[in-house]
């Protein structure tokens, strides 16, 4: 998955690729992360990291998810979540996790229903295409959540990297 991110995708690295594809394979491979799990239950082993405060935002995010009808509501909600979340939590590096992941949750969304509008990745009238989306934007969220928290240095670019390749897992698991 890493090569094709590369590779294919072009996704920039700052040093040869290669070593980029090693140093990275076995960080995604050892965090686990289940697409049809809520992302609170999928930070569930880092939920000492986070304030009641940090948590509450992921928990609404998941709420967004449970309970809106349709990509641009849970698109509007969640612009509304990462505003008061920008409001609320100050700048320590838990409040950057979660604001990064309900930014990313937005935005993968977005991405995600643009495909699905488009019939990119099926008959985008669908129940089944429209909850697709939605487990592959959360998988991204708790993906970088996940990834920024496991790692030791580079700490943004670890929550990217496990965010790309838990959103793709979970597209490729929804087929």
């Amino acid at each position: 998955m890493l090569e094709v991110m590369v590779y294919d995708c072009g996704y920039p690295t700052d040093g040869a690729p290669v070593q980029f594809i090693q140093n990275y394979t076995a960080f995604v491979g050892q965090l686990q992360s289940n697409p049809d799990l809520s992302a609170a239950e999928n930070l569930k082993q880092y939920r000492a990291s986070f304030s009641a405060t940090q948590f509450a935002f992921i928990e609404a995010m998941d709420d967004i998810f449970a309970n809106s009808n349709t990509a641009a509501e849970a698109s509007a909600r969640l612009a509304q979540l990462e505003q008061d979340a920008l409001n609320a939590l100050g700048r320590s590096e838990t409040d950057i996790v979660v604001l990064g992941g309900v930014s990313t949750a937005r935005h993968s969304l977005d991405l995600w229903a643009r495909d699905i509008a488009d019939g990119t990745l099926g008959n985008s009238n669908s129940q089944t295409m429209i909850g697709r989306g939605w487990r592959i934007a959360l998988a991204d969220a708790s993906g970088f959540m996940q990834g920024f928290l496991s790692a030791k240095d580079h700490k943004l670019e670890a929550g990217i990297v496990n965010g790309i390749i838990k959103s793709l897992d979970a597209l490729i698991a929804s087929f």
